[in-house]
């Protein structure tokens, strides 16, 4: 298997991830980083930062979250995460969907590459026309939040076994969050 790392940091896979970064709308990040300013500061650090993942001491920024009441009235939790942590989060996830997700069930659309709304419906029909009765929905809220961690690091284990992504995995799991006391 190529070396993951080389693929995270080959000049194609950072171009896509910089591309969806600046599809977004222009914020300044908890750093004072500008968006559309994401280019010129990875081309000026873009070796600093290889530099930090290849010796495994990347550490992601202290992210400040804050809360916004949604029209319902409940509070939604939403975080300022530095464009650089957003940024190498992005290429790492470029490289590693293809291989994780082609050890997914069948079953699996959400976020999955490939796979579609559209096909989960057609699915669904199909098992009705052979008479199967029960389909299950599972979407549990903040599960991602919830699962352990070390848990996940052992299952990723299984699939990838380059220390130095690992490493930069590990990271961005174990962010530090700083709740401030803004909400809009």
């Amino acid at each position: 298997m190529e070396c993951l790392l080389e693929k995270m940091f080959d000049q194609d896979n950072v171009d896509k991830a910089m591309f969806h970064m600046l599809e977004k709308k222009n914020t300044t990040d908890s750093t004072g980083l500008e968006l559309y300013r994401l280019p010129e500061f990875w081309e000026i650090n873009q070796a600093f930062y290889r530099e930090i993942v290849e010796g495994e001491c990347y550490l992601c920024e202290t992210v400040p979250v804050f809360h916004v009441q949604k029209k319902n009235g409940s509070l939604r939790m939403l975080a300022n995460i530095p464009h650089i942590d957003m940024l190498l989060a992005r290429m790492l996830y470029q490289v590693l969907s293809p291989v994780v997700n082609e050890r997914l069930s069948d079953s699996c659309f959400a976020f999955v590459p490939g796979r579609s709304i559209a096909q989960l419906v057609q699915r669904a029909v199909n098992w009705m026309e052979e008479g199967r009765l029960h389909c299950a929905h599972m979407d549990i809220e903040n599960f991602f939040d919830n699962i352990p961690h070390e848990a996940l690091l052992r299952r990723t284990e299984e699939v990838v076994s380059e220390r130095r992504i690992l490493s930069l995995l590990k990271s961005f799991l174990q962010v530090k969050k700083c709740v401030t006391g803004r909400s809009r």
